[in-house]
């Protein structure tokens, strides 16, 4: 019996497991007392998209796209902060979930805008960064495909490091 397969998926269960709760705790640092109210309550989770406090709208934006669901009807408002927010953090976060909310819908307009951020070198690093992992969504590329494991092995690297440019300019293609 070839058992490989199996012993993959355990992995990436206890993978995404350590994410959860490495998530959890994230979260739980960002928004402190809040974030039992915005587990519990979507209206406030929406609510607190505008809150002053940064922090908060980055926990809002990640629990909409994973706590709550990838509801379409969020890409508008999540778009939005990912062009206009004030804090470059927020706008990164946004910019990421962009990505979960439309994983493998291969977005064309969605594709373009992002390929542009990650190839402006005007850009902050982190705010490319967060649209190249926004790309492998868009493609929903698997975790472990060489795109992605090469993007993920050097993200404590500054990005362009693991960076495929080919994959990034394969969403000008027409």
């Amino acid at each position: 019996h070839n058992f490989a397969p199996f012993l993959q998926k355990i992995g990436l269960l206890r993978m995404k497991n350590r994410e959860r709760n490495r998530l959890n705790e994230l979260w739980k640092a960002m928004a402190g007392d809040s974030l039992a109210d915005l587990l519990k309550n979507r209206e406030s989770t929406e609510k607190a998209l505008c809150d002053m406090d940064p922090n908060l709208r980055k926990v809002a934006i990640s629990l909409l796209c994973s706590h709550w669901s990838r509801q379409p009807e969020l890409r508008s408002q999540i778009e939005k902060m990912a062009n206009e927010d004030a804090d470059l953090g927020v706008r990164g976060v946004a910019i990421v979930h962009l990505g979960v909310i439309c994983r493998g819908t291969n977005d064309r307009e969605l594709g373009v805008k992002l390929a542009n951020i990650v190839r402006n070198e005007h850009q902050p690093a982190r705010l490319r960064s967060s649209a190249y992992s926004a790309l492998i969504n868009l493609r929903a590329l698997p975790f472990l495909s060489p795109i992605a494991t090469l993007f993920y092995e050097n993200q404590n690297k500054e990005f362009p490091a693991g960076c495929d440019w080919e994959f990034v300019d394969s969403f000008f293609a027409k």
